[in-house]
């Protein structure tokens, strides 16, 4: 996917804006999903203005780190 941020900034917005407190689980296709993952992300600090605990079992810290370098994540918790 070339720019998913129109798309990730659109689905999100238009599944989540009448709900006040949610958990977000997404579904995403393989291929796509370091992209899309770091556009939820980036959504949900940088345009919902929204703090949050990141986790994942997947990733090590140092490398999750290194993705979010773009992102604003003064509002995000990152475990170390």
């Amino acid at each position: 996917m070339a720019d998913s941020k129109p798309i990730v900034d659109e689905t999100l917005h238009k599944n989540l804006k009448d709900l006040k407190e949610y958990v977000a689980l997404a579904t995403v296709n393989a291929k796509d999903y370091q992209n899309i993952n770091l556009e939820i992300i980036r959504h949900m600090i940088e345009e919902e203005n929204i703090p949050g605990v990141y986790v994942t079992l997947n990733k090590p810290f140092k490398t999750l780190k290194s993705l979010l370098k773009g992102c604003s994540v003064g509002q995000l918790i990152l475990p170390n």
